[in-house]
């Protein structure tokens, strides 16, 4: 028996279309859970005023047909959060130091956390003591990630408009010139911070295999988190070449020197510049670091969210591959028996929904006519570009290069098995799991912007041409197309219809 209120997908729709008001949508994230998307990260509680002044209704749609679900979010939080700190920063650097001391606060908690709630502890202790632990997860991350997202939007355009309008001492040329190497991150990335994870545990004569349960973290997603076999398939995998403790110690090495390195290049180029030109470049490097340093810290506290919703389902008697159907604060943490009693409402999300979480609090779950509630959405998304060419599309440059290559739509990583070295890959944005993708791949083109979004970051470590932003490039190009990807101009062409 169901406890939920019964909504047709009209009524749903109705209620997040005129809660966003005016907004449009950000690039549609493809292909994550409703355990992850349905826990209400984007919830008033989180970004309440102490935070941001004036981001707006943070409202979250997803929808899933079965085989791939899709999360809609408004543009105006991102952006407004964005443009917000920035202008402090400008007014006052002092302050981004209070938002980042605020966005690294719990990075500790959730490492004890993580190290604490093995999958040995998990399934010992008492289920009742694991409940807080899950939404304690949650909460953390949460809480972090309200801090850091005005580092989710930040590109050239936001920053010239913001400089101009307060009049500052720097040209439209001076920015074009500083740009490129402001946006060079001077830091790890999340792949390089777990690669000397490895490395430490391996220069101390640890076995790949032993440390599977501690790196299952590098494999968790927002879709789910590998079992700990697969993980150690991995890790013998990607990390078959480092021989014995000395080669791993030798390795280590080599990122501090080449850490080093790019800190010294960085401020000796930084001397050439005149003071605003120095804080542009500082703010560059910091919404970088602060976006990517979230990726690690997140699926620590991801993982222990799904090792104790396993624990969870297991005892209610449900199949853990429902885990990603779930809700954690409106199910999971009201315990195994209540769990149970929604059996059946669960198992119905399998076959699609409609589903919106509100940034008031709530989700408002519907089952019907799930085809025609994905098309307005996309018809809604497409409007602001109804006029574009149809075989020309046009974004913000990543990384500059130029490739022509056949087009490959990716939307879910696992069903890029038809990818080839060469190909371009083309998709709403990337996440970690898609860098094996990325190093085969000849170009990226991708729907997200911002000089944080992943994609942007690890083109610009692997020298791949790279155009973000382009937010229809999923919808426009089409699998099979061959395209030519102009990542100077940041413009990519059809040649040819597949």
């Amino acid at each position: 028996m169901s406890n939920y209120k019964k909504y047709t997908s009209n009524d749903v729709l109705s209620g997040f279309f005129d809660s966003i008001g005016d907004s449009k949508l950000w690039p549609p994230l493809n292909n994550y859970s409703l355990f992850v998307f349905g826990s209400g990260y984007n919830s008033k509680k989180y970004f309440n005023s102490t935070v941001y002044n004036n981001i707006g209704k943070y409202e979250l749609l997803t929808i899933s047909d079965g085989i791939n679900s899709t999360v809609n979010i408004p543009e105006n939080p991102l952006i407004n959060s964005s443009e917000e700190v920035f202008i402090k920063y400008l007014c006052d650097p002092k302050k981004i130091q209070i938002i980042e001391k605020n966005f690294y606060a719990n990075f500790l908690i959730v490492d004890a956390l993580y190290a604490r709630y093995t999958y040995k502890k998990i399934t010992t202790d008492r289920i009742d003591e694991l409940y807080d632990i899950l939404g304690k997860a949650f909460d953390l991350i949460w809480s972090s990630n309200a801090w850091s997202h005005f580092s989710a939007y930040f590109d050239k355009e936001m920053c010239w408009k913001i400089i101009s309008k307060q009049k500052l001492q720097i040209t439209k040329e001076e920015l074009d010139d500083i740009w490129d190497r402001a946006t060079v991150p001077v830091f790890h990335s999340f792949d390089q911070e777990q690669e000397q994870v490895v490395l430490k545990f391996l220069a101390k004569g640890r076995s790949r295999d032993s440390i599977a349960e501690s790196c299952q973290y590098f494999y968790t997603n927002y879709k789910d988190a590998r079992p700990i076999q697969e993980v150690r398939k991995r890790l013998r995998k990607q990390y078959g070449c480092i021989k014995n403790a000395k080669y791993a110690k030798k390795e280590l090495a080599a990122f501090k020197r080449n850490e080093n390195s790019r800190m010294r290049q960085y401020v000796a180029w930084k001397k050439q510049l005149t003071p605003m030109q120095q804080k542009v470049a500082n703010y560059c490097q910091i919404v970088m670091r602060v976006r990517d340093h979230r990726k690690n810290f997140f699926a620590k506290g991801l993982t222990v969210g799904w090792r104790i919703a396993e624990r969870i389902l297991s005892e209610a008697g449900l199949d853990k591959k429902l885990l990603e159907f779930t809700l954690p604060f409106q199910e999971l943490m009201k315990g195994v028996k209540f769990v149970r009693s929604q059996k059946n409402e669960i198992k119905k999300r399998q076959k699609g929904y409609v589903a919106w979480v509100r940034y008031n609090g709530g989700v408002q779950i519907a089952y019907d006519r799930i085809s025609d509630a994905k098309a307005k959405v996309s018809e809604y998304y497409l409007r602001p570009h109804a006029n574009k060419p149809a075989n020309e599309v046009s974004g913000q440059v990543g990384n500059k290069g130029f490739a022509r290559g056949i087009a490959r739509i990716v939307l879910d990583i696992n069903k890029s098995d038809h990818f080839k070295r060469g190909d371009i890959l083309v998709t709403g944005m990337t996440r970690p799991e898609y860098v094996p993708l990325m190093k085969k791949a000849a170009a990226i083109v991708t729907d997200e912007g911002g000089i944080t979004c992943h994609a942007a970051i690890v083109s610009r470590e692997l020298n791949k041409p790279c155009i973000i932003g382009v937010k229809i490039a999923t919808k426009v190009l089409k699998d099979g197309d061959l395209i030519e990807v102009d990542a100077e101009k940041g413009v990519v062409k059809v040649i040819k219809k597949s």
